[in-house]
């Protein structure tokens, strides 16, 4: 299968590499990490963690039920209720998929967000997440 620019983009600025990467470039790989090309593929969709409704899964807004959505430490996607993980340092969320993919590529792998590492053992996947974790007291704005 072939990865995208964003997922070599991600795998550069991983601790263990970021320091070879020549300062010129570096924002721009930052940017790409930020800001994927979305003409590269096609989105899919994904529900709303909170009322269902299918939405892109870049999109951290739903405009059925107006919340703010958590999103992916390491996709950068809107959480879903059936894959939800987080990391077992900083309790941000992480798609249970996303995170455990993203962990066994090396021992130690750090969390892209407090930069601990993550222990695989201590990785679970949350059946009742708390849907506004992060985002403060409730999910609206």
């Amino acid at each position: 299968s072939t990865q995208s620019t964003g997922s070599f983009a991600a795998m550069l600025l991983r601790p263990e590499y970021r320091s070879s990467i020549d300062p010129k470039w570096k924002k721009k790989i930052e940017q790409i990490v930020r800001k994927p090309d979305k003409s590269e593929e096609e989105e899919g969709q994904d529900p709303c963690p909170q009322c269902g409704a299918m939405l892109p899964q870049m999109t951290l807004e739903c405009g059925d039920c107006k919340n703010t959505l958590p999103y992916c430490i390491i996709s950068g996607r809107h959480m879903l209720k059936e894959d939800w993980s987080e990391c077992p340092n900083c309790t941000w969320p992480a798609l249970y998929s996303e995170l455990t993919d993203f962990i066994s590529a090396a021992p130690n792998t750090p969390c892209p967000l407090c930069n601990k590492p993550v222990d695989p053992a201590n990785v679970q996947l949350i059946s009742e997440p708390n849907l506004y974790a992060k985002l403060g007291e409730t999910g609206e704005m």
